[in-house]
Parts: C-alpha cells; sequence; structure tokens
C-alpha cells in the first residue's frame, strides 16, 4: 500500500470513490472541478447504485492502457495528464462499466461483447457529461462540453466496418476471431458505433449489463443475445434486444 503514501488523495463527491493522483500534477484543482466533479452524477445517471461502492481510482501516467481489477474495485488510468479530460472520461466510462458488470473471469467466448458494452458505456459518459455541461453556467463548462463531443466522434471514427450479418452464426471466421482476440479496438468500436443508437433510444438497457456475465460461455451470439433478453424484466430492455437482433440479422 506504500504508493498511497507518495500520491495525493482526492474524494470524488457524492460517491465512496477516491482518485489518487501525483502531487507533480499540473493545476489538479481545475481540472477536478471539471471532470471528477461530474463523474459520481454521471455515473449515477447511467449505472445506479455505483457511487455507493467503495472504489479506488489511480491515476497511472506510467502505464501505456487503462487497466481495472473489477473484484477488487481498483480502477488505474492512463491518460497522457490529469488535464486530458475527455481522455479521463472515455476511459473512466468504459473501466466503470467493467467494475458494473463485475465479472470473475474474462477468457470466455463472449467476453468481446463486454468490450463493446464498455464501448458504448465511454460514450454514453462523453455524452451524458456533454449534457451537463452545455446547460452550465461556467464557460469553461461550456467550452468542453462541445471537446468532448468532437472526442467522442473521434474516437467512434476510427473503426473497421464488416456485415454485422457475420455476427448472427456462430461459426464465422469474424466470431472465431473476436472469441481469440475480445479487444480487436477498432472492430469492438464499429459494433458500438452501431448499437449506440439503440442504447441512446433505450436508456435503460444500459442498467441491466451485470447479468451478461452468466452468458459469456456461450459461442453463439444470437443465443447469447436472447438469454440476455430472456432475463430482462421489462418491455423496454427486452425490445432493445430485439433491435439489436434485427441488426444483426436483417442484412
Amino acid at each position: 500500500n506504500d504508493w498511497r503514501n507518495h500520491m495525493l488523495k482526492y474524494a470524488i463527491p457524492q460517491t465512496n470513490w477516491l482518485l489518487f493522483h501525483d502531487p507533480q500534477e499540473a493545476d489538479s484543482k481545475f481540472v477536478f472541478r471539471l471532470d471528477f466533479e461530474s463523474i459520481g452524477l454521471v455515473s449515477e445517471r447511467i449505472f445506479p447504485g455505483l457511487t455507493k461502492e467503495k472504489l479506488s481510482i489511480i491515476h497511472a501516467p506510467f502505464l501505456q492502457v487503462p487497466v481495472c481489477f473489477p473484484e477488487d474495485n481498483l480502477i488505474f488510468l492512463s491518460p497522457d495528464n490529469l488535464i486530458s479530460i475527455p481522455k479521463n472520461i472515455y476511459q473512466l466510462g468504459h473501466e466503470l462499466c467493467h467494475i458494473y458488470i463485475k465479472n470473475p473471469t474474462i477468457n470466455q467466448p463472449m467476453f468481446w461483447f463486454e468490450e463493446v458494452l464498455c464501448e458504448i458505456s465511454s460514450h454514453l459518459f462523453l455524452e451524458e457529461c456533454t449534457r451537463l455541461w452545455s446547460g452550465s453556467l461556467e464557460i469553461t463548462q461550456q467550452l468542453m462540453a462541445s471537446s468532448l463531443q468532437d472526442y467522442s466522434k473521434a474516437m467512434l471514427d476510427d473503426n473497421s466496418p464488416f456485415d454485422l450479418t457475420e455476427l448472427s452464426a456462430p461459426d464465422t471466421n469474424l466470431m472465431q476471431h473476436l472469441h481469440k482476440v475480445p479487444d480487436d479496438r477498432p472492430m469492438n468500436t464499429y459494433i458500438a458505433s452501431q448499437f449506440l443508437p439503440i442504447f441512446r433510444k433505450y436508456p435503460k438497457l444500459i442498467e441491466h449489463i451485470p447479468v451478461v456475465k452468466h452468458f459469456q460461455d456461450k459461442k453463439d451470439f444470437l443465443k447469447f443475445l436472447k438469454a440476455w433478453q430472456e432475463v430482462l424484466p421489462t418491455i423496454e430492455p427486452k425490445q432493445a434486444i430485439a433491435e439489436i437482433i434485427s441488426l444483426i440479422t436483417i442484412p
């Protein structure tokens, strides 16, 4: 635990979360007033209840990519610096999604879809912060709101398009590839970009993602989606899954 002695600790408002960061970081107060002050409110809207859990977020610029340990409620962010606000929110949206799902095993055939869900989560976080800040009285937040939108668009555009119907059969080359390489970013981003409008249309669907960990051993994405649909409690999220199924089955 000694690394914590060399870092500053910041309690994130409206949460049970702590952020640990290097005291050498640039004007950190400016940053905390922006993204980390809003992240609790935004998270509560997307993942209800998660802010009540104890969670440690470590700002770790020495890492190439962010990492999280869902079983320990621990996130390492890897932005260039604390002031890369859009990147902070993007990474937090992704890693908080893994924390929310709490999947004990990641080497399952359908883990790629958890990666897609967490990519979708990143953009929902950016969009929610944009909404929050564009209505703010603070000029800094208003300016930042448009940079969040630009960042979201740039990240979504960096993708590898393919025929979505390839997701509907278990034995396509594409499915075998996703089973082996669940974190293929350009492919996951393309799938996320196609599913995101459905998550926007049915905002409650994202609340129901933790159950997907129980079906990740399935090799057939259609059977996986139907199993998820079956356990959903209300008609709205069930309809959302029906629309995802249409997207991957109707050429």
